[in-house]
């Protein structure tokens, strides 16, 4: 506040700039202070315009000179001055209100333009798929061109060894003829099949579970999964194995589980899938295929090729190679087809032997006298009285 001012004057700011005296109070009775009378000049309160200069030089004038105002007129003084007051009350009220108002609208309008970049995230995204879709099929397209030109002049092979020859991938070629042995690292069984039941999935048919090659350190057999897809650009087959993931691009080969599918389960000796880049079956032996591996198919009870679960039975030492052609190491008899029913095979070598020479030899061995596996532990434990051993829960 300025310094307080003795004089009995005060200047009000109006648009004429007009300097107007304060009223003086002639007190004419001492005793009677309501007979008192006020000069003719007096201020026009009702219109009159204040700013901050001139609303203190009404606080120094009143402070300094109340006592030449009467009661009256000093309550008439102070109610307008309460009004200016709650006038500056009111206006900041309505500027806070102002400030919020701004503040909500700013949140609101962040929202949207959050909400419109969203949007906009998420057209490009749809947009970049469409395009890859649309790139996929063309590609497709061509692929499915190529393979429908193939196959009619691929000549058929009667068995995996003349279409191994056939071929002029060395890599390939070295698959097809492990695949075609019964070398012990070679042995491949199929497990089951499941058919796909997700809808977004629209390519994949199913899942084939298959038992690969035996592991001697971990004592079980290891287990693969072979995806079959109808239309899919990247081809016919996924394999789980290490020989699909990181050579089958890099060396144009397809896997030992997936040509075991083809040539040893489909019988398809045809160059034209092991030949183009992508590897497809034609629509028709696709329809082979999910014919053959349908649950109910007699596919599933051939011991050869199959094993359906992770247990090891006295089955496991029945299957016997086709035709049945070997000496016993026991007693060096000579064993034919005729001898089944008094033999058993090694499950990993598939030599056979007679059924009572094995168990004289194994009351004191471990192992297959042919090929040194100790698979024939799960032999002896299965003749003493355990009818299925879990491959998962035991190791060797």
């Amino acid at each position: 506040m300025p310094p307080r001012k003795t004089k009995n004057k005060i200047v009000l700011e109006s648009d004429s700039d007009s300097e107007i005296d304060l009223p003086i109070v002639k007190n004419n009775d001492k005793n009677n202070k309501t007979n008192s009378t006020i000069e003719d000049s007096t201020i026009n309160f009702e219109n009159y315009q204040f700013n901050s200069q001139t609303i203190y030089k009404y606080c120094d004038s009143i402070d300094s000179s109340l006592k030449n105002f009467d009661l009256n007129k000093t309550k008439e003084l102070i109610k307008k001055i309460d009004e200016i007051k709650e006038s500056i009350t009111d206006k900041k009220n309505m500027n806070q209100r102002i400030i919020q108002e701004l503040h909500l609208e700013n949140n609101t309008l962040s929202n949207i333009q959050d909400s419109i970049e969203n949007l906009i995230s998420n057209i490009n995204k749809h947009e970049e798929k469409l395009e890859k879709e649309e790139k996929l099929k063309a590609k497709e397209n061509i692929l499915n061109n190529q393979v429908v030109k193939e196959i009619p002049n691929n000549k058929v092979f009667t068995t995996i060894k003349q279409l191994s020859d056939a071929l002029t991938n060395e890599h390939q070629q070295a698959i097809l003829w492990r695949i075609n042995t019964d070398a012990e690292g070679a042995k491949v069984y199929l497990q089951n099949f499941e058919p796909n039941t997700d809808k977004k999935k629209k390519t994949l048919q199913g899942t084939i579970n298959i038992l690969g090659n035996y592991n001697r350190s971990k004592g079980i057999r290891e287990s693969y999964e072979v995806k079959v897809f109808k239309d899919d650009p990247k081809g016919s087959f996924w394999c789980t194995c290490a020989d699909h993931k990181f050579n089958a691009g890099k060396k144009n080969i397809v896997c030992k589980h997936i040509c075991f599918i083809v040539c040893k389960v489909l019988k398809i000796t045809q160059t034209y899938f092991f030949e183009p880049v992508v590897k497809r079956l034609s629509d028709e032996h696709l329809q082979q295929l999910l014919a053959k591996f349908a649950n109910n198919s007699d596919m599933w009870k051939d011991k050869q090729y199959v094993r359906k679960s992770d247990f090891i039975t006295i089955d496991d030492f029945k299957i016997f190679p086709n035709p049945i052609s070997d000496t016993c190491t026991f007693c060096y008899d000579e064993m034919t087809n005729g001898d089944k029913d008094i033999a058993c095979a090694c499950p990993i070598c598939k030599h056979c032997f007679h059924e009572e020479c094995m168990q004289v030899w194994l009351e004191s061995h471990d192992k297959c006298s042919f090929c040194s596996n100790n698979f024939w532990t799960y032999y002896k434990r299965i003749k003493a009285g355990e009818t299925k051993i879990s491959l998962a829960a035991n190791k060797l």
